[in-house]
């Protein structure tokens, strides 16, 4: 990713850039020596680095005016002309400084930001989805708007499965439930239930994720996932929950979770029973005949 930077201090410029690069992080920072240099959009042509076409050309859909980027400056003025002209931006307010609330993210100290924030405050600008991790065969990352229609079709296909929560026959609302949930969802908590893809192909075949649960009158943190019925019994469910138990404290800030499945769901027991022993300590399994 391009990082088109503007900051006052030159010392603390280069002792912030030597430590992305120590950190061996991949970005191409450009840094401008003026407000009114700073303020020009990127070089013709740039383009999001990633290795799927597919977001690329979602991006090239936006208004990106200023190419592929992201703006980092400690000048209010200039930050906040760039957030006025549509570029992503984060700004580090200094001590005394005024507030610039246009701006994507503002930070108090150069320290910690780091290219996974960055890249996470650009994919959030632009709608594009935040990568979780990837397996050997699976891409699981934040849900999209385009992922609807495969979801929505999965959900008909399997419309009599006692074991899962369905969406309704109004295919409509269901959209409009569906994208208020991607609005609000990862934003507000940081997590919530991921689009599985299949690396090879792209195609999407299920989510995995964490959902807040009410239980007992308590609120738990709950594990869980839903694959495509043409794309059961190939291991992408434990393939996915396991790497998902992997970073699931890095990606809820909880260390314990909890799995709940029907008692006549073997194929799902099976499933946690495997995770439990992978992940003793952060799972636990609950029989329950309700279903959420």
């Amino acid at each position: 990713m391009d990082v088109i930077v503007f900051l006052k201090e030159e010392e603390e410029y280069i002792e912030w850039r030597d430590s992305l690069k120590q950190e061996g992080e991949e970005l191409s920072i450009e840094k401008r020596d003026s407000r009114e240099s700073f303020l020009k959009p990127c070089r013709d042509g740039d383009a999001l680095r990633t290795d799927n076409m597919e977001w690329a050309a979602m991006l090239s859909q936006k208004p990106c005016q200023g190419g592929a980027a992201l703006w980092v400056t400690d000048d209010a003025e200039a930050a906040r002309s760039a957030a006025e002209n549509g570029f992503p931006v984060i700004y580090y307010e200094r001590s005394g400084q005024d507030p610039v609330w246009q701006a994507d993210m503002t930070v108090l100290s150069l320290e910690g930001l780091e290219g996974t924030l960055m890249d996470r405050v650009f994919r959030r600008h632009y709608g594009l989805p935040w990568i979780i991790c990837r397996t050997r065969r699976l891409l699981i990352r934040e849900s999209i708007r385009e992922d609807f229609e495969a979801l929505y079709r999965m959900d008909r296909e399997d419309s009599g499965n006692p074991f899962l929560l369905h969406m309704s026959e109004d295919k409509e609302a269901e959209r409009e439930t569906f994208n208020a949930y991607l609005k609000h969802q990862y934003p507000l908590y940081g997590y919530g239930l991921y689009t599985l893809e299949e690396r090879e192909s792209h195609t999407v075949i299920g989510r995995a994720g964490f959902a807040q649960r009410q239980e007992q009158g308590k609120t738990c943190l709950e594990l869980g996932y839903q694959i495509g019925k043409r794309f059961r019994r190939m291991g992408y469910a434990g393939e996915a929950v396991y790497a998902l138990g992997e970073r699931m404290e890095e990606l809820t800030g909880e260390q314990t979770a909890w799995i709940f499945c029907h008692p006549d769901n073997l194929p799902s027991i099976q499933t946690a029973k495997r995770l439990l022993q992978s992940f003793p300590d952060r799972f636990s399994l609950v029989l329950t005949r309700a279903v959420h």
